[in-house]
């Protein structure tokens, strides 16, 4: 019973790959929610110039 809940080195790989897309997403998202932050910022600060 022990071996199977052993993960082979294979399985582990895939795990590795599978977190570390996940970081990836991550990073892309929160890079993302920060440039649109920056985009909704230089608007409030547009439409104060303007009125």
């Amino acid at each position: 019973m022990a071996a199977s809940l052993t993960l082979s080195a294979a399985d582990m790989a895939v795990a590795r790959a599978a977190t570390a897309a996940r970081a990836g997403q991550r990073l892309v998202a929160g890079t993302r929610s920060l440039e649109v932050n920056g985009r909704a910022a230089e608007l409030w600060r547009n439409l104060g110039d303007a009125a």
